[in-house]
């Protein structure tokens, strides 16, 4: 699984949203169609929602641990049938 890193660390006391832009992995004509996270477990990191469009995914989250950083998995399905998952990194940070 190739794994990405949100650039700027979160907060723990955020709930903020958070996006995949999948437009570099996708081929032309070929769109998001399902989007699926798995969260570490533990109960750290929560989740109040997620979603995608054509060509991003995205997730809200709660919480973590300032100092520790958590890789989520993100997988999508697309309109021609492909299964793609990346891990992203989010690191967590008093701010």
């Amino acid at each position: 699984m190739s794994r990405l890193r949100w650039p700027f660390p979160k907060d723990p006391q955020s709930d903020k949203k958070y996006i995949v832009e999948w437009d570099k992995f996708l081929d032309d004509g070929e769109h998001i169609s399902s989007s699926s996270w798995v969260l570490p477990s533990g109960g750290e990191i929560t989740s109040s929602g997620d979603g995608f469009t054509d060509d991003t995914s995205f997730i809200q989250l709660a919480g973590g641990v300032s100092g520790k950083s958590y890789t989520l998995s993100n997988t999508v399905v697309t309109n021609l049938g492909n299964t793609v998952n990346r891990g992203v990194i989010l690191a967590v940070e008093d701010r």
